[in-house]
C-alpha cells in the first residue's frame, strides 16, 4: 500500500465504524434548510466485486461524471503534500487537472457515438446515505417539521412508515 490508498482507506474503515452521517441544504432564497440523517454504505472496489447491485451503482455514478472529476481520482490523497516540478517529482508532484475531454467520436450529428469512459478508479467509492429521519426549517414561514422513519427490519431496504411532527424552529 502507498501513503496515499492507506490514507484513503483509513477515511473509508472509519465510515464503517461510525456509519451515522448527516447532508444538510441550505436554500437561500427560499430561507429553507433541509438536513438528512441516516446510515453511510460506501461502495469500494472491493465491496462492489461482492455485490452485483452495489457494482451497478458504482459504475453508474462513475460513468456519469465529467471526464475531468474522473481524473481528479487519480490525483495523490487530499492533505498530501505537493513538491514543485524538478523536486524529485514522484508520487507527490501535482498532476495537472485537463480541460474535460470531449466523450463523442467528434463527427457530430445524430449519429455520434460515445467512447465509453474508463473503468472505475481503485480509490472511487460511491457514498449512499440511507436516510431515516428529515429536519426542514422553514425559516420564511417560522416552521420547522421533523420526519422520522419508524423501522421495521435491519439494513437497506428497510421498511416502515415515516411519522412527521411539527415543532418550535
Amino acid at each position: 500500500h502507498t501513503k496515499q490508498s492507506i490514507h484513503r482507506t483509513a477515511k473509508v474503515e472509519h465510515a464503517s465504524l461510525n456509519p451515522r452521517a448527516e447532508a444538510c441544504w441550505y436554500f437561500t432564497e427560499a430561507r429553507s434548510q433541509f438536513r438528512l440523517s441516516g446510515t453511510l454504505a460506501v461502495v469500494s472496489a472491493l465491496t462492489a466485486e461482492a455485490d452485483a447491485r452495489a457494482r451497478a451503482m458504482r459504475l453508474s455514478a462513475w460513468e456519469r461524471l465529467s471526464p475531468g472529476a474522473r481524473e481528479w481520482h487519480s490525483s495523490p490523497a487530499p492533505g498530501t503534500e505537493k513538491t514543485l516540478s524538478g523536486e524529485g517529482g514522484g508520487e507527490n508532484e501535482k498532476k495537472p487537472v485537463s480541460a474535460p475531454a470531449a466523450e463523442t467520436s467528434g463527427r457530430g450529428g445524430e449519429n455520434e457515438t460515445r467512447t465509453p469512459p474508463p473503468p472505475p478508479h481503485e480509490h472511487f467509492c460511491l457514498v449512499l446515505l440511507d436516510v431515516d429521519a428529515v429536519d426542514h426549517v422553514d425559516l420564511e414561514n417560522d416552521e420547522r417539521t421533523l420526519w422520522e422513519l419508524e423501522q421495521e427490519g435491519e439494513g437497506r431496504g428497510k421498511k416502515g412508515e415515516w411519522r412527521s411532527r411539527v415543532v418550535w424552529p
